[in-house]
């Protein structure tokens, strides 16, 4: 199949809506996000675990951004719990299925307490183990984040009063990534459900934060902002290959929050390198890549027979295959089925 073929296999028709107009650098921040997280995972890369980080500030963007197009509309928190549902849960759940299938076919026993908390999305309350789940903590994260999200903005929207959600949300972040940064400095050993729980999911906040700011600053103040953290986060990741300290993380998020407020069509570089393909294309297959890669990873090793190359070709083979498969023959079916059943007429436009 030729490259063009294959890109023309990804595209964003009934996985995407309309309420918002596409931006194909998110996308392609999207595809640095779960690069990062991928190679981490095959432990290529010691610190990826950014790549969540960019993806949790992209999600409260977004939501909000998708949300606050909507305020006018009636049944917009029930256009939105179904479109999210269908488009985030029924993978999540085939895939958990499937890993159940073939721990019983391998004869392995099946840890109840990882596969119950992935079902119901509370995975990030427990330690993780390296187990087939173990991403899943990210997924409830943002699914205990749906829950409540939606509900206090469309309160704070009535009252008029988002420039305090806005305060409220940056305070927030701020105070459990200082609160964190300092119990990890106090104690190195610190449970790791702290920051899974609180610290590391309110980044969510900050990109809810964003979009509010987007919406309620002038032009001239969204342009100094996202010059200025572009500038910080370029220096943060430059300090990091000179320190022993994880900024990473900071320079990352500053970078991101840049991309999301500049929204001009047509950016600075780095934005145009980001809609460079098939970055953009990659971006949208990230869900799927992020479900089944613990899987290509499983199959890479047994296929491999420890030769490195062998591996690494192997897993990049069953990564594209599996996201592909995934995507284009489970994921944007099922979306579509559930959007147009139980959506509303005005959901169907989106």
């Amino acid at each position: 199949m030729r490259f063009k073929s294959l890109i023309r296999l990804v595209d964003q028709s009934g996985v995407r809506g309309s309420s918002i107009e596409y931006r194909g650098e998110l996308d392609g921040l999207r595809a640095i996000a779960i690069t990062g997280v991928v190679l981490n995972h095959v432990g290529l890369l010691a610190q990826g675990g950014w790549g969540v980080d960019l993806f949790f500030l992209l999600s409260g963007y977004l939501i909000t951004k998708i949300l606050m197009e909507k305020t006018s509309q009636r049944g917009r928190l029930r256009v939105f719990y179904i479109r999210r549902f269908a488009r985030l849960v029924p993978i999540a759940m085939i895939y958990l299925m499937y890993s159940v299938v073939v721990l019983t076919l391998q004869q392995k026993p099946i840890p109840g307490e990882a596969l119950l908390s992935s079902i119901f999305y509370y995975r990030n309350f427990y330690e993780l183990k390296a187990g087939p789940w173990d991403h899943y903590w990210s997924l409830s994260a943002e699914e205990q984040f749906y829950l409540l999200w939606p509900v206090a903005l469309v309160f704070f929207a009535r009252s008029s009063r988002l420039r305090s959600l806005q305060y409220i949300s940056f305070g927030v972040f701020f105070s459990f990534l200082l609160l964190g940064q300092v119990l990890v400095i106090s104690d190195p050993g610190i449970n790791s459900i702290f920051q899974h729980v609180l610290v590391r999911p309110s980044i969510l906040l900050a990109g809810c934060a964003l979009a509010i700011f987007e919406t309620r600053n002038t032009m001239s103040s969204k342009k100094r902002f996202a010059a200025s953290s572009l500038v910080l986060g370029l220096i943060l990741c430059i300090l990091e290959f000179f320190s022993s300290t994880n900024i990473w993380t900071f320079g990352v998020l500053l970078i991101g929050a840049s991309l999301l407020i500049d929204s001009e069509r047509n950016g600075n570089l780095l934005k145009r390198m980001l809609r460079v393909r098939p970055l953009p294309q990659v971006g949208l297959l990230s869900y799927s890549i992020y479900i089944w890669h613990f899987e290509c990873i499983r199959i890479a090793k047994i296929l491999s027979s420890d030769d490195q190359v062998i591996m690494g070709a192997t897993f990049f083979a069953l990564l594209v295959l599996f996201s592909l498969v995934s995507f284009n023959f489970i994921e944007k079916p099922i979306q579509r089925f559930i959007v147009n059943r139980f959506s509303s007429p005005i959901s169907k436009s989106k």
